[in-house]
């Protein structure tokens, strides 16, 4: 029974001790997988910044004479930081219009335009917001509307399914208000490409001076 009751205990420890082996290896993993994703999130909150900042100034100044050293200089960081995360100004560029697709409507907005039932004012709450952005990337949607001619096909590729994204939401409104009885029977797709032109050309005319207000030029 003695050498029996040795025996177990042995055992037991041994089981105890590769229990407290993979419980710490289990933690160590658990604690790389958190590092891994927490450096993750702060690439992209970092990546998020650059591409920002050089909306700001394609829009200000223009594709060619905006640098990406003016761009790192913006957000005070090294030139080579920038490098880490994009390749060269056109990456960098079309990354610029991809995000059209976020900042033209901007997320604080989403909900409220979520939550109206009726279509029109679902229409009305996203010029609103539209042009309440406009200002500070106005100049990256007019680039983006001449790429579309450009020689560059991944380029030209890139403008067109931006737009597409854009007025994606407009034609779904479009639609589902026609069906409710609220639109007359229109073309959504060509009627949602009007309502941006007419947004972009009403941006420029309330940029001019104050005569009109965002709110009562999206009623007119």
């Amino acid at each position: 029974l003695a050498k029996i009751r040795d025996i177990l205990a042995k055992e037991s420890h041994h089981i105890e001790s590769a229990s407290q082996a993979d419980d710490t290896a289990s933690l160590i993993s658990a604690l790389e997988v958190e590092k891994r994703d927490a450096k993750a999130q702060k690439d992209e909150v970092k990546r998020i910044q650059i591409v920002d900042a050089a909306i700001a100034l394609f829009s200000k100044n223009g594709y060619e004479k905006t640098t990406l050293e003016a761009i790192a200089d913006s957000l005070h960081m090294a030139k080579s930081t920038v490098y880490l995360y994009f390749e060269n100004k056109e990456d960098l560029f079309m990354e610029c219009i991809d995000r059209l697709t976020v900042i033209a409507v901007p997320e604080k907005a989403w909900d409220d335009i979520r939550k109206e039932t009726n279509f029109l004012k679902r229409l009305q709450k996203r010029g609103l917001a539209f042009h309440k952005a406009f200002p500070s990337y106005r100049g990256i949607l007019t680039m983006t509307k001449a790429a579309l001619g450009s020689n560059n096909t991944k380029l030209a590729e890139k403008a067109k399914n931006t737009l597409t994204l854009m007025t994606k939401p407009m034609k779904k409104d479009l639609r589902r208000g026609r069906a409710a009885g609220i639109f007359r029977d229109i073309d959504e797709e060509i009627v949602a490409y009007l309502f941006l032109a007419m947004g972009e050309g009403l941006g420029f005319r309330l940029m001019m001076d104050s005569k009109y207000t965002i709110e009562h030029s999206i009623e007119i």
